[in-house]
């Protein structure tokens, strides 16, 4: 009878020692499927984390500096999100610094044109283009463009001032230059004075013979140049202490000393029709 009960206690105690041992193992089991799952989730989390950090640089990169590029790089980052209400987020952020880049683009190509033509249409157009960047992180880009515009209008206006120095410099050759024709009081000098811009060069004769007027051929002779001031439209002859002035009324060169009155350069053309005027010269 002793024998039997001792069976039983060493029956029960060995099942309750396989019962333990099962229900540890289980133990374990389910703790270890806990942790792996923490794990997990932490891995998902800091990848998530990660993959934020990644796209708000990079948004803040395009956001600085917008390019097709930097956008782009934005899109791509926001791209690898996985929580869609963030992604939604620093998308309309992203499409908001897109809509200014279609602005640089244009600001930018309005003020290339406005380089190549230097017209006041396109002068406008790029201000006004330039007008639309209102973003403070534009504003390096917005000086750039103001730059370039500031250098074309100076292109623009010494071109005008150029243009307004040869059409002056045109003018005054037309009116002055080439070849009057004068003689002295006496008639004991003939004069052939040849005006080159601000010079004038004097062929002066002795009178030895009369000059053929109307082919400009003249004897040989003394010769000096001398200034010519066409702002003043005078010849400044320093060695004989003479000034002639240009007078539009008649087309004449007058003597400014009131003691050689008489003295004037004409041109060849309106020689023949003050031949009188010099009879008395012995012509």
């Amino acid at each position: 009878m002793k024998s039997r009960k001792k069976q039983i206690v060493i029956a029960v105690l060995i099942a309750a020692l396989v019962i333990g041992g099962v229900g540890t193992y289980i133990a374990v089991r389910a703790h270890d499927h806990t942790v792996a799952v923490e794990k997990a989730h932490r891995v998902v989390v800091e990848k998530e984390k990660d993959a934020e950090t990644t796209a708000r640089l990079a948004l803040a990169a395009a956001d600085r500096v917008p390019s097709e590029s930097s956008v782009n790089s934005a899109k791509i980052a926001i791209g690898e999100l996985t929580n869609e209400t963030l992604k939604e987020s620093l998308l309309k952020d992203l499409s908001d610094v897109s809509a200014r880049l279609v602005l640089i683009d244009a600001a930018t190509k309005a003020v290339s044109a406005y380089s190549k033509t230097q017209s006041d249409a396109d002068f406008k157009a790029a201000q006004a283009a330039i007008a639309k960047l209102t973003d403070n992180n534009d504003a390096a880009t917005v000086s750039s463009l103001n730059t370039q515009i500031t250098a074309t209008q100076k292109k623009v206006a010494d071109a005008k001032a150029a243009q307004a120095a040869a059409e002056a410099k045109a003018a005054v050759s037309s009116k002055y230059n080439g070849n009057w024709y004068g003689a002295n009081g006496d008639g004991s000098a003939i004069w052939k004075v040849v005006i080159n811009d601000t010079t004038a060069t004097i062929f002066e004769l002795d009178n030895t013979g009369i000059p053929d007027i109307a082919t400009g051929n003249f004897q040989k002779g003394s010769r000096q140049t001398v200034r010519f001031d066409p702002s003043s439209a005078r010849i400044t002859i320093a060695s004989l202490g003479l000034t002639y002035k240009y007078s539009s009324s008649d087309n004449v060169f007058h003597c400014t000393d009131p003691d050689y009155s008489d003295y004037r350069l004409f041109r060849k053309a309106a020689w023949p029709g003050i031949a009188a005027e010099f009879t008395k010269f012995g012509w």
